[in-house]
This record gives C-alpha cells, structure tokens and sequence, in this order.
C-alpha cells in the first residue's frame, strides 16, 4: 500500500474517530455541564502531560532507529517492554499523589477513583511505545483499528451509564482506565508474533535512544504545555466553568489539526527515509493541501460557530464562542508547524523544535498572562494564536534553513494539489492501485 492510499486510509478512518469522540464529548459535556467538565479536563490534562514526561520520547525515538538507523525490531520491543515494567507504575504512582495533594485545583475525588484514573495513565504510557512500533512499520489500519475501538468503547460506556443516570466526573475519570486498557490489549494482539524470546536489554541501545529521545520529549512536553497552559492559567485566574467553555471551543478548532496530528508519525518516518529536493517537494505539496484544508474549516467556524456551539453543547456553553473566532487560525497555524516539526525531527534536527516549542511556549505564557485576568477565555484564545503563528513561522524558517523547503511553494497552491487530493480519495477504491505510482 503506497505512502498516498495509507494516510488517505488513516485519515478517511481518523474521520470516523473524531465522529465517535465528538459524540462523546457531546454527551459528557451536556451531562456535567461546564463547571464538571473543566475539573474533568483538567485531570485528563494533569495525566497527559507526566504520561509525556515519562515517556522521555523514547516511543518516538524508536521510530527513527527503526527506519533511518535499521535498529532490530525486537531488540526495540525487548527494551520497550522491560521499560514499560518501570515506567508505568512510576507514572500512575506520580498522577496519583498529583491529584490527591492538590484537591484546591483538581477538586476532591474518592480515592479509589483517583487510584483507578492513575492507573489508566500509566497504562497510556505502555498504549504509547506499542503504537508507536505499528507507526513506524507503517501499519496503518491496525493503528486506525485500536483508535476507532477505543472512541466507540468510550462513546458505548459514556452512553450507558448516562441513561442510568451514572455519568459524572468520577464515572468519566474511571473510563479512561477502561480505555486504555482496551488499547494494550488490542496492542499486544496485534504485536503477538514478535512478543516472547527477548534478547537481553541492551544499554547502549537504550542511552541511544535515550539521548534521541530525549530531545524530541522536551520539544513534546512544551507543545503540550502550551496546549495546556491557558487551562491551567484559566483556572488561577477563574473557576472550573472557565475551564469548560474554553476546553469545548478548544474542541471544535482543534479539528483543523486532528489530521496533521495523526498523520505527523508517519510524515516522519515517510521523511526520516527520504532527503534532498524530493523531500522538500513533498513538504512543500503537504503544506499546500493543509493550508488549504485550515482555510475551509476557519471560514466555516467562522460562519457557524454559534449555532454549533449551541447544537453540539446546548446553551449553557455559548459562551465558549469568545475563544472560538481566535482558536480556529490559531488551530491552522498550529497544523503547520506539526508539518514542519515532523520533517525536521525526520531529518535529525529535533534540537530545532525545541528552540521553537519554547520561543512558542514563551509568547503564549506572555500574552496569556496579560491577557486573560482582563479578557478571560477570550484573552486565552488570542495569547494562543499569538503562540502558534509564531510556531508556525519559526518552523518554517527552519524547514528551509535545514531542508530546502520553499517557504512561497508552501503558501501558493497549485494544479498538483488537487491532483494530490484527487489520487488520496481515489486510492481507496478498491482496484486502483494504478494510482499509487504517483504517490509521493
């Protein structure tokens, strides 16, 4: 299956998922209301971010010693699994006395609840280095099968415990251990043939990827940040309400990346084994298609953002269309630096995202801290685009500092795009293959 008819599958199935999470979303935030849902996010947030931190970009390292470096591919399983033995409980043990020492910001649960979220991130930790493998081997529709298995669990169970009336914040917080313990299992089913047998641990493997890893787990961890630093800023300066209106327009931008983001691993490793002009002409079409792509779904936002905000979450969060109208081309600035982050981590510059991830994440943290005790979650909104276009510039100037890209090809569509379009939706008819010669 050619590079084309892979992301087209993944994406076209994406599409399913984000339906099925959306729906989710749907019924948690009508059923917890504002207040509930911003504490909910915010423990979803807390376990992301130590999941990100423990992680050490290790799972991602693996994908560029698997393709560029040709590493053993059960040599990476023998180390990630032993890995995985110490890193889970570390996580889940840390997410754990997070959330119970803090109960001024994360609100008071039962311990129990507590006990069993904090055990589900650290299984998030073990759902990451497995996917990362079925990434890196190009195994898309295995990958798009654990995530379309994992929305429709959480929208069956979400589903079930609101028409008994069960569906609060501590039900919420149990499904995601239900979640991701769904995904390991799918996970290990699909890794079965290469589980069993393991060569010992190898420590000059592991500092390789450790150094590797590292580099590309700090730029992570201050992409994440700055994603969740006007929740948490929002929280110090207003109540959980806050928080849930900016979280569900947040929601509804976040759209425009859903596809960058999930494409990006494999851009990287498509990237990680390619060089020269040919991938800067690959870069330079995929920017083109998502520019594209960004400024359809912000005219659209744009045009109906009111009505569906109404229609998705009822009215008691019309208010979240204050961050709506700046988080839609913040949202677009943002995919294309996941573009330009991915090829330079592929082409061995992971130093550079970092550079622009704290530059980023210092213009956010300014703008946000001037601006919302005045503006709230329109304050927060605004400081978010002023972090992701200067994301999204810096990545640029690097792309073509590192790698040849053109900045004017990025921005300047051309007839190829549309036959680039064409050949991805064609791709998924059975029978034409002829189309993958062209892929890129």
């Amino acid at each position: 299956m050619g590079f084309i008819r892979k992301a087209a599958l993944g994406s076209t199935a994406n599409l399913a998922c984000v339906f099925l999470v959306q729906v989710f979303s749907i019924i948690l935030s009508r059923r917890l209301g504002p207040a509930s849902f911003g504490r909910y996010r915010l423990w979803v947030g807390a376990a992301t971010i130590v999941a990100t931190l423990f992680t050490m970009g290790i799972a991602t390292a693996n994908i560029y010693f698997l393709n560029h470096l040709k590493t053993s591919k059960v040599q990476i399983l023998a180390n990630s699994f032993r890995l995985l033995m110490v890193l889970g409980p570390l996580c889940a043990g840390l997410v754990l006395a997070l959330v119970c020492r803090n109960p001024g910001y994360f609100g008071k649960a039962p311990w129990p609840v507590a006990a069993l979220f904090a055990a589900g991130a650290g299984l998030g930790i073990c759902m990451t280095f497995l996917r990362q493998l079925l990434v890196a081997e190009m195994e898309i529709g295995k990958v798009v099968g654990v995530e379309v298995l994992q929305a429709g669990a959480s929208l069956l169970f979400a589903a079930i415990l609101a028409c008994a009336g069960c569906l609060n914040v501590c039900s919420a917080l149990v499904l995601t251990l239900l979640n991701s313990c769904l995904a390991v299992a799918v996970l290990l089913f699909f890794l079965r043939k290469s589980l069993g047998g393991f060569p010992p641990f190898d420590w000059r493997l592991f500092g390789q990827t450790l150094r590797y890893g590292i580099k590309l787990s700090l730029y992570h961890t201050i992409y994440l940040l700055s994603a969740e630093l006007s929740l948490i800023l929002l929280k110090f300066y207003g109540k959980f309400a806050a928080v849930g209106l900016y979280s569900r327009a947040a929601a509804l931008s976040g759209l425009i990346i859903l596809i960058p983001n999930y494409i990006g691993p494999l851009l990287m490793s498509q990237w990680s084994a390619a060089s020269g002009k040919q991938r800067a002409r690959q870069v330079e079409a995929v920017v083109r298609v998502f520019v594209l792509f960004a400024i359809g779904v912000c005219l659209a936002i744009f045009w109906g953002g009111k009505q569906i905000i109404w229609l998705l979450y009822g009215r008691q969060y019309l208010g979240a269309q204050a961050a709506l109208l700046f988080l839609a081309p913040s949202a677009g600035a943002l995919s294309l630096f996941v573009i330009f982050s991915n090829l330079l981590n592929g082409a061995g510059h992971p130093s550079a995202n970092i550079w622009i991830s704290t530059g980023m994440f210092a213009v956010l943290a300014s703008s946000s801290l001037l601006l919302i005790p005045r503006y709230g979650i329109g304050g927060a909104a605004l400081g978010a685009l002023c972090g992701s276009g200067f994301a999204a510039l810096s990545g640029c100037l690097c792309a073509g500092r590192f790698c040849g890209v053109s900045a004017a090809n990025c921005l300047l569509p051309c007839k190829a795009d549309w036959v680039f379009l064409y050949k991805a939706v064609a791709s998924l008819i059975p029978g034409r293959e002829a189309f993958n010669n062209g892929d890129l």
